[in-house]
């Protein structure tokens, strides 16, 4: 306030006595503009040095990663499009895959191989790569390994109880006889001899050889002669697969060990094929199980292993074009984030932490730049604005006459022109500080209010936001009225559009009369132009603003307990149990502080039992109250609905004085219920 009311240098407002600071803040404002050119000069210094820094990092580590690119292999890189460029176009290229792409997790980057991706792209790129003919499975074993073995494991004799078997036992000559067998009946004379002895054979003996080889004897011996057909078909399956498919697996597969795995089946095959001859001509002996399994087990590995990689190339050969851009991509992971990664983040750490710095001293430069402006707008308003006119003065004059500041008032400075000075009645200068700080801060209002009507000074914009933050300190309370007048005659001006410059009005108040008065012409409606606003302190949180919509929210006691009660009215089955509370309160302070009644049981004489009983609560807690609104007496309400209470409330009003009281209760209602949320 007291830099408004400055002196009278050349192009200065001159609202009070002449010489005041502005000489010395004309010098000042020049100082700091100097002082800030030099430092803005200073970093920017530095920034261009940082730059040069920046740029030699970056050479640096262009030429470290074109070094590196020599030993990537020519046949990954010359498809990777653009590192065969120039070394500028390709360390930038490379510095923006590694930017976009994000780090895959180790598990992918551990199955990537170099010598894999060359392989592969001999292949992918390829002008003959085409799909071949796969080969069929390995020729499946049609017998079980327990199978095998029990045969070759288990000794097959003669189960029948016959004399002869006690000597053939102990003998152990089962085999032998068995032989013997087959020679005598394929004798034509009957009796046939004993191969053996030559001696005519009896009927006994002869039974006694078919009971010693039965069935059962036969069908094992059978099983044998089955399971060897078997070896022996397999076999030859095996061999015929192995001539017919040795180059597609020697392609595809490791070829040592795609043959070694089958020699070594067709070894235990032969072995198993032997065996299998022996335990036919003496089925009584026990042979050695060469265990096939394993080795089939093998051929079968060699023989996945073979699909796969044939159904691999297939694939391949299928989608050329899809895998070409999965190798190239795959080839871009290699080369970044394993080849160049190391080198790329020490790169990119450096050039952020030099990145950081000039963006700083960049952001100090520019807010030194926009000081700078700041300053010299200031410098030039203290030198030349002289927008003031004689109109103004008058209209301020008048102001000051018409509310009997008599005092003072204002006049033209005679040097400089269009400047204000202040005067006593005696046309002698005032010293400012012998104004009262009433009369200052009206004068101050005064001198801001015309100047949103003045004409738009270097710099300004045509329309304004006019901003007023309690401008009634320490002003009397007709003055007070007056300010809110002007204030209020603004808000219409700028409500209706018809304001020469200000566009939209912002108020700022801690006295909520100061704000009834301003509002004044909201109350009891509401205005599309008009918004109420609230600001929470929360210390030490933020402060909150809390929109309060079109409805002023600042009301008087009274007027909040009568919100409290349309709020039951209109939520009757929300719990509320200090609305009889409130009610009390009410009745109290219209009806006995200010109405001066003494007797308000009378009221309920027509009443049914339950509502006469809900009466005199109420009357018996109005007298018992302490006749204002804001008391420490709180009484703890008998059991009752809301509408039990509202009703009883009501019916007071509406027959006391023979309803006199009954417009107040719909009135205060009415202004009570809230305004809608969404009116426009």
């Amino acid at each position: 306030m007291q830099d408004t009311l400055a002196s009278t240098m050349p192009g200065v407002f001159s609202l009070g006595e002449e010489s005041q600071q502005i000489v010395q803040q004309i010098k000042d404002l020049t100082d700091q503009a100097k002082d800030l050119a030099e430092k803005k000069f200073s970093q920017q210094q530095d920034i261009n040095s940082t730059k040069e820094s920046r740029d030699k990092l970056e050479a640096e580590a262009a030429d470290q990663i074109w070094n590196r690119l020599a030993d990537f292999p020519y046949e990954l890189r010359q498809k990777m499009k653009g590192l065969n460029r120039s070394k500028k176009d390709a360390f930038s290229l490379i510095i923006r895959h590694f930017k976009d792409s994000t780090k895959p997790n180790k598990t992918d980057l551990d199955r990537l191989n170099l010598d894999d991706l060359k392989s592969r792209a001999e292949k992918v790129f390829s002008s003959t790569l085409h799909e071949v003919g796969t080969a069929p499975p390995v020729p499946p074993i049609t017998w079980k390994e327990c199978h095998l073995a029990d045969s070759l494991q288990t000794p097959v004799t003669s189960s029948a109880d016959v004399p002869l078997k006690t000597l053939i036992d102990e003998l152990d000559n089962s085999d032998w006889v068995r032989q013997g067998k087959t020679y005598l009946e394929a004798q034509e004379k009957h009796p046939p001899q004993c191969p053996f002895c030559q001696k005519e054979t009896d009927d006994s003996l002869r039974e006694q050889l078919s009971r010693l080889f039965d069935t059962h004897y036969e069908n094992q011996i059978a099983s044998i002669k089955k399971l060897d057909q078997e070896v022996k078909q397999f076999y030859e399956q095996l061999k015929e697969y192995h001539n017919n498919y040795l180059n597609i697996g020697i392609k595809y597969s490791n070829h040592d060990s795609f043959e070694a795995s089958f020699k070594d089946l067709q070894s235990a095959l032969l072995q198993a094929l032997q065996q299998l001859e022996k335990k036919i001509s003496t089925p009584a002996m026990i042979y050695d199980n060469p265990h096939l399994a394993d080795h089939y087990q093998q051929v079968l590995q060699h023989s996945s292993q073979i699909s796969a990689e044939i159904k691999a190339h297939n694939n391949l050969a299928r989608n050329q074009n899809e895998e070409k851009d999965h190798l190239i991509d795959q080839s871009w992971t290699y080369l970044i984030w394993i080849t160049l990664k190391h080198d790329l983040q020490n790169y990119l750490t450096k050039k952020e932490g030099l990145d950081k710095k000039i963006g700083g001293l960049e952001e100090k430069v520019k807010d030194k730049s926009l000081k700078l402006k700041d300053l010299e707008k200031d410098i030039k308003s203290l030198q030349s604005k002289t927008a003031s006119s004689q109109y103004t003065i008058d209209k301020i004059n008048e102001l000051l006459k018409v509310h009997r500041f008599h005092s003072f008032k204002l006049k033209k400075a005679p040097n400089p022109e269009q400047g204000y000075q202040i005067v006593r009645s005696d046309e002698v200068i005032a010293d400012s500080n012998t104004l009262s700080e009433g009369e200052r801060t009206f004068l101050t209002f005064l001198y801001f209010y015309h100047s949103l009507e003045g004409q738009i000074g270097e710099g300004e914009t045509p329309r304004l936001c006019a901003v007023i933050d309690d401008p009634i300190s320490s002003l009397d309370a007709d003055i007070m009225f007056v300010v809110s007048a002007l204030i209020r005659n603004m808000i219409r001006l700028v409500q209706e559009n018809e304001h020469d410059r200000v566009d939209q009005i912002l108020i700022f108040t801690h006295n909520t009369r100061f704000h009834q008065e301003v509002s004044y012409p909201s109350k009891g409606r509401t205005n599309k132009n008009s918004m109420f606003y609230r600001i929470k302190k929360l210390s030490p949180a933020p402060n909150e603003i809390e929109a309060c919509g079109r409805k002023n929210p600042v009301r008087s006691s009274y007027q909040e307990l009568w919100d409290q009660v349309a709020d039951a009215t209109l939520h009757p089955d929300k719990p509320m149990p200090w609305l009889a509370n409130t009610l009390r309160r009410i009745l109290e302070s219209y009806f006995m502080a200010l109405g001066g009644y003494t007797d308000l049981y009378s009221l309920a004489d027509e009443l049914s039992q339950a509502q006469r009983m809900h009466h005199h609560a109420l009357v018996a807690w109005s007298h018992r109250g302490s006749h204002r609104i804001i008391d420490d007496t709180i009484f703890a309400p008998i059991q009752a609905s809301n509408q039990d209470w509202l009703k009883a409330f009501e019916n007071i009003f509406s027959r006391a004085s023979g309803g006199a009281h009954l417009g107040h209760y719909e009135m205060m209602l009415e202004e009570a219920k809230p305004a809608p949320a969404n009116q426009s």
